[in-house]
């Protein structure tokens, strides 16, 4: 019967088939194993009944990840929202400057697998995700040409910028470094922004370039169709709105505090998405033991 034979290949324990015994050597799927399998086949009848109670089961847990997942997406969504109306109640009434006023640009590295140099930890494209932190525990270490110079190097309050990537979705992304006594560098499709006025704080500024009005603005060029590549110039362009120091300051702690319980949120949603994955895999082990009742 094909349904009963489709869910026990799928509890089936592949890698254990694939590394295969004294006999076959090597750790590769091939006809030879697949022949050699040992496949549990009880009475139609039961196999019929075990198919009708896992249909039933996983059809209930399809429904409760598929809630479990919208609960997640409006989690996000709410931090997205909740951020920006934040923003728009602290910066209303602010004085605007450009980015470029504020904060210096530079280009990140250009390295390859043939580099011959000083080993350090570089950010890249694929570290920024959803982080609002660079997350320094996890960076590559790459070998770059020659050492690295205090110019390429990056501290805490530095703003990191995605410039260019196959992804579109992901252009003009921004993630802020925390303090950090390792040597720490960034790639060439990464824009680093430094700080230099007094008059706002890199984390403000950080949460501000998140918000939707500062990513449709560099995603758009600064006015015109949706670019490819982020540029300095579109950079310096950016208005940023400057709330007293005070408003920054409390702008953040409550961003903090929003960030914190939306996290919570989103953490007890995956661990029930694991959970629900978890209980799937017990029950088809059950089906196959003859457990399930």
């Amino acid at each position: 019967m094909l349904p009963f034979l489709y869910w026990y290949l799928t509890y089936f324990d592949w890698d254990a088939a694939a590394a295969g015994d004294h006999k076959i050597k090597g750790k590769t799927l091939n006809k030879a194993k697949l022949k050699a399998l040992r496949v549990i086949v009880p009475p139609l009848e039961e196999q019929t009944r075990i198919i009708a109670v896992l249909d039933q089961a996983f059809a209930a847990l399809d429904r409760a990840r598929a809630h479990v997942e919208a609960n997640l997406a409006d989690a996000k969504l709410l931090k997205e929202r909740g951020a920006d109306q934040l923003l728009s109640r602290v910066a209303a009434n602010s004085p605007t400057r450009h980015l470029g006023e504020l904060a210096e640009f530079r280009n990140g590295l250009n390295f390859s697998r043939h580099s011959n140099g000083e080993t350090v930890k570089v950010a890249g494209v694929g570290d920024f995700q959803r982080n609002f932190w660079l997350p320094i525990e996890d960076l590559k270490t790459i070998c770059i040409e020659g050492r690295l110079s205090e110019i390429d190097s990056l501290c805490a309050g530095d703003i990191l910028t995605v410039r260019s990537n196959g992804n579109k979705d992901l252009i003009g992304r921004v993630m802020l470094v925390g303090e950090t006594e390792e040597s720490l560098s960034f790639s060439g499709f990464v824009i680093r922004i430094r700080v230099q006025s007094a008059d706002v704080d890199p984390e403000y500024l950080c949460h501000f370039m998140k918000s939707q009005a500062a990513v449709a603005h560099l995603l758009a060029g600064g006015g015109g169709a949706n670019i490819s590549n982020l540029n300095q110039g579109i950079l310096s362009s950016l208005p940023v709105a400057i709330p007293s120091a005070e408003k920054q300051r409390e702008f953040v702690s409550s961003m903090n505090n929003l960030s914190a319980k939306i996290e919570l949120l989103v953490e007890q949603a995956e661990a029930k998405i694991s959970d629900l994955a978890n209980l799937r895999q017990s029950l088809l082990q059950k089906a196959f033991s003859g457990e399930l009742t």
